[in-house]
């Protein structure tokens, strides 16, 4: 088969592979040039195979959130612009901006700082962060709660993508949104996507039924809290495996 038919459909998510293929078959034919060999042309169009797959997996293990992962695969690696990648994740461009920000943020701070690893999950060492987290949450207490974040610490809400970086950022949100007035939480412990997960239920005055009030999940790094997911829709709770509600003493 001649190779200008080799490929013919550009797939969807490299998007720049039919434009390429079409530049190499008009440089193949200009005067001077050598034919390049089939052996050889699969070997140039699986090169950017591999350091898309290099990247991916750079990704997993540097970027904390499936959201921050996905938005910068999208991007950088299959070349999707900000808007389509709103559209994909049911966001604002803007909001997209604000992730792709943080996790680029993230891989650039990795490279200079060789991060710790998370505490394997159901560990002992686990289980000190996340009982503390969730003491100190159900108490509102808090200066604990920022004793466990790391410096650059980030929160990050779902569905809308919204972010915020830093220790403080992230103190001024929980003080402003879930931790003032009189509102007290009670959690419930789970996991989801290998991280620990928290459903949040609200104190009921004169009441012992609690109703969920969504749910935050935790990223580890070393002994502290690297990334807080706070996820305030209530249908979520049940997508966990939570109940929408539950008694308490």
């Amino acid at each position: 088969m001649p190779l200008a038919l080799r490929r013919r459909t550009p797939i969807r998510w490299r998007r720049g592979a039919s434009a390429t293929f079409r530049s190499d078959r008009q440089h193949r034919h200009a005067p001077g040039h050598h034919n390049t060999t089939i052996g050889d042309r699969d070997e140039q169009q699986s090169a950017p195979r591999r350091r898309t797959n290099l990247y991916g997996v750079r990704c997993r293990s540097a970027v904390p959130t499936p959201v921050q992962r996905a938005a910068l695969l999208l991007c950088d690696a299959s070349g999707f612009s900000t808007a389509e990648i709103a559209e994909i994740l049911g966001s604002t461009e803007e909001s997209v901006e604000g992730v792709l920000e943080l996790a680029r943020e993230t891989l650039s701070t990795l490279r200079s700082v060789p991060a710790e690893s998370a505490p394997p999950p159901n560990s002992s060492a686990e289980r000190v962060i996340t009982s503390a987290f969730a003491e100190a949450f159900e108490s509102g207490n808090l200066g604990r709660i920022e004793a466990l974040l790391t410096d650059d610490a980030a929160l990050e809400l779902r569905p809308s993508l919204t972010a915020y970086r830093g220790c403080s950022a992230v103190s001024r949100f929980l003080s402003s949104d879930l931790l003032h007035g009189h509102r007290k939480y009670r959690l419930a412990a789970g996991r989801v996507d290998l991280r620990p997960t928290f459903a949040c239920y609200v104190l009921e005055p004169h009441s012992a039924l609690c109703h969920a009030d969504g749910a935050i999940a935790l990223t580890l790094q070393g002994s502290q809290i690297r990334t807080l997911t706070r996820f305030t829709n209530t249908g979520d709770v049940a997508r966990f495996g939570f109940p929408p509600a539950i008694v308490v003493p």
